[in-house]
């Protein structure tokens, strides 16, 4: 079961991901910032991330400021960008914009 976290601040937007991803076997950690995901890995050192999907545009921390953060602590991890703007200077692995595309995102995940 791959290990999937999911940052984003919108809480319905973060709920259906989890959901639909949990309902798809999933194992899935979600977080409304960052740095609420980077204060989670901090107290459960051993936990494996095998994909972020990780908004950009979120308070305290964007996603372009948390992959370089993500790639040092989880190199073999891929990372998925969701954003309402523009994929310009994205450093992650695949951009997809919103509103995401579930099963499109799972595709991506497998």
């Amino acid at each position: 079961m791959k290990t999937i976290f999911v940052l984003e601040d919108d809480n319905t937007a973060r709920s259906v991901m989890k959901r639909y991803l949990n309902v798809r076997k999933f194992d899935v950690f979600s977080f409304e910032n960052p740095v609420e995901a980077l204060r989670f890995l901090k107290s459960n050192p051993k936990t494996k991330v095998d994909c972020f999907v990780t908004d950009n545009d979120m308070p305290q921390m964007t996603g372009t400021e948390f992959i370089p953060i993500a790639r040092k602590k989880f190199p073999n991890a891929n990372i998925i960008m969701v954003s309402g703007t523009n994929q310009e200077n994205c450093q992650a692995d695949k951009f997809m914009p919103k509103p995401v595309n579930l099963r499109e995102l799972e595709t991506l995940l497998t």
